[in-house]
């Protein structure tokens, strides 16, 4: 494969994606007896190591009020006690910011959790609630999923993941207003969309007019060309359906993560120039759009431990920066810690601090090669600038 150069006007770098919660040493819910989590402020200790492998961004995965893991929602205007409050997340803001380090946050808009104020308030006075019609599918005939006397529409089939209804304006200021205070507050410089697949295609122009009209980069901020960067997670789908110029930048590329390690799992490298083919050839269906590209994250298996020979670390790694779109790298997979979803998500998102970093994973020299890659990838533009063909498989 070969990169011709192109000017394309979008400012590519690594990402580096981190899970708080988990990292930080989180209680695993915020109503056990002893709540614990080390302040999301002792991430600062992480920003040499993020320097010298050529970050641009850190993706914080969800870090407001919730229930447990993050994605049940308590209220979307407070930081987790777990982690701090909003002053530290907005300390630790400014020192990124500070070394030219982009901020992207992790935005939970699909639903909440059932300890979300307004789905307690449903819970409590049912039809009188003015809350009813917040969620969706909201049905006072039937039992419903958790046995509350109504059913309602939930995240695939999780009673405790209530769905928005985003047709309805009411949610949607509540959202818009949240994600103004994300950036006064927080002074993030992108989303990651959670469950954007089955959000309401409708809101995504109005998110965008929002942030775009709200975010003013500090400093010289280059992160996506010093443009408010929308990242969508689609496990499947076309991603181009929901991204574009008013809706959003890029999407998780589930189909490319697949064919990186099976490729070489099963020595089988024309599954992967097939879905490099498809999205960025010539007549590639992604060709224009600068897609979210991973090896693990806090969902699937880890690299280390999804590989059957590990010595595939290295050339899975060169690909990784080398293909168009976003790099991104998982927290600690850099040094190859293992992950195996045995015991539930958790196992792959364990807790970690950068002095045991090194320790910790059984490939510590993985992180001298990314290293290298990273330089490569920035001082090269063909790699970040150009346009992809298959020459040999």
């Amino acid at each position: 494969m070969i990169m011709e150069q192109t000017v394309t006007g979008v400012a590519e770098g690594l990402i580096y994606h981190i899970f708080p919660l988990g990292m930080q040493g989180a209680s695993r819910s915020n109503f056990e007896q002893v709540v614990r989590g080390r302040n999301i402020k002792s991430f600062v200790s992480w920003i040499p190591h993020l320097k010298r492998r050529g970050v641009s961004a850190v993706l914080f995965g969800p870090i407001l009020h919730s229930t447990s893991h993050g994605y049940d929602s308590i209220d979307l205007y407070k930081l987790d006690p777990r982690l701090g409050s909003n002053e530290d997340f907005a300390e630790l803001s400014r020192a990124l910011h500070d070394e030219g380090i982009a901020v992207i946050m992790d935005a939970v808009c699909n639903h909440s959790g059932r300890d979300f104020f307004a789905f307690r308030d449903l819970l409590k006075r049912r039809e009188d609630s003015p809350y009813r019609h917040w969620y969706m599918d909201v049905d006072f005939s039937m039992p419903g999923p958790a046995g509350d006397g109504f059913s309602y529409a939930c995240w695939d089939g999780h009673p405790s993941l209530p769905k928005f209804n985003l047709s309805n304006p009411e949610v949607r200021d509540y959202l818009l207003d949240a994600l103004d205070l994300w950036i006064d507050e927080f002074h993030i410089d992108g989303l990651r969309m959670d469950a954007a697949d089955v959000i309401d295609p409708s809101f995504w122009p109005q998110l965008r007019q929002r942030a775009d009209g709200k975010y003013r980069p500090e400093g010289e901020m280059a992160f996506n060309g010093g443009r408010f960067w929308i990242m969508g997670e689609m496990v499947f789908g076309r991603y181009s359906d929901i991204c574009g110029p008013d809706q959003l930048d890029s999407i998780t590329n589930y189909e490319l993560y697949k064919g990186l390690y099976s490729s070489h799992n099963d020595a089988n490298y024309f599954e992967l120039a097939w879905s490099l083919k498809r999205q960025f050839a010539e007549d590639g269906i992604y060709r224009h759009l600068k897609l979210y590209n991973f090896v693990d994250n806090h969902d699937v298996e880890r690299i280390t431990s999804r590989l059957n020979n590990a010595a595939h670390l290295y050339p899975l790694h060169i690909l990784l920066f080398t293909v168009p779109g976003f790099p991104s790298l998982y927290y600690g997979s850099e040094t190859g810690i293992p992950g195996k979803k045995e015991a539930g998500d958790w196992e792959l998102r364990p807790e970690l601090d950068s002095q045991r970093l090194l320790t910790s994973g059984s490939h510590p020299d993985l992180l001298h090669s990314i290293e290298k890659l990273s330089q490569i990838r920035r001082n090269e533009a063909a790699l970040h600038e150009g346009e992809y063909s298959e020459v040999l498989v």
